[in-house]
């Protein structure tokens, strides 16, 4: 099969075809405005976190593809990126909250999970806290749920930078429910982990004092546990029943900690070790 007619059988934006030692490229040719203009639209794309390729101006989500291909009696490396848009938009609705754009709670439940799992197989200790906006519903009361929106994604917003900016120990992120959030940071000690929740609430309390042009003061308050990897070394992976109850113990006593913060007048950070 000609390489141009094995091309036109795929009516992709973005398909390569490289030598088989890729350092080649046979198609698009780079001579043409065609191809120039591809290589150029490509250059726009940001890659995500899920393997994903994003246009931040037209939206469009494409997904990645790789395989060996041999066109004219030789062999290539066909590269595709091949569009599923209103796949994702339509998955995304059933996982990501439509507020803040973070985690769900069924998919929050699920990510932590399969964390825990990985925890346990690598030894590794991690953190889970749960923290909650003080006084939401003077918030809502005051200025009306559409502002209350605005806070939750205002918050979101700083939670994901400050949760996941340093990327060796990135950590899950989502809305718990209400003016709950819950987030990890993984591969972690005591002590970074402490320090971490505690420079994040200080961060809410500095960074978020307006919304838009209101001043709102927002502070939130931290239940967090510390889970060492010997007080997970029970857990059996393969039955889901047992990792689920796990992680529904953690959550639990996070939920505990956050309640003393309440206790303790609210904008403070309790953070315990977790037991068996």
């Amino acid at each position: 099969m000609e390489l141009e007619k094995f091309v036109d059988c795929f009516n992709d934006m973005f398909i390569f075809v490289l030598s088989e030692d890729k350092k080649e490229l046979i198609y698009p040719n780079m001579d043409a405005d065609k191809g120039k203009q591809t290589v150029a639209l490509f250059s726009v794309l940001e890659k995500k976190d899920d393997g994903t390729f994003f246009n931040p101006y037209t939206r469009q989500v494409y997904e990645y593809s790789e395989r060996k291909t041999e066109i004219d009696d030789k062999i290539y490396n066909v590269i595709r990126l091949i569009e599923v848009t209103k796949y994702k938009n339509l998955v995304n609705q059933y996982v990501l909250d439509e507020t803040t754009g973070l985690y769900l709670r069924k998919k929050l439940l699920i990510s932590l999970n399969e964390y825990l799992k990985m925890a346990v197989r690598n030894m590794e200790s991690f953190s889970l806290t749960m923290l909650d906006i003080d006084f939401f519903k003077k918030i809502n009361d005051t200025y009306g749920h559409q502002f209350g929106d605005l806070v939750l994604n205002d918050l979101a917003q700083l939670l994901n930078m400050r949760v996941n900016g340093n990327h060796e120990k990135k950590g899950i992120l989502g809305r718990y429910g209400g003016e709950e959030f819950i987030f990890t940071i993984n591969n972690t000690d005591y002590q970074y982990a402490e320090e971490r929740n505690e420079h994040i609430r200080k961060n809410i309390e500095q960074e978020l004092q307006y919304v838009e042009d209101k001043k709102i003061d927002l502070t939130c308050s931290f239940g967090t546990v510390f889970v060492n990897y010997d007080q997970i070394d029970d857990v059996l992976i393969d039955d889901m029943s047992s990792v689920r109850s796990k992680v529904d113990s953690i959550i639990k006593c996070a939920d505990k900690n956050l309640y003393k913060s309440k206790q303790l007048g609210r904008n403070t950070v309790t953070m315990t070790n977790y037991t068996k």
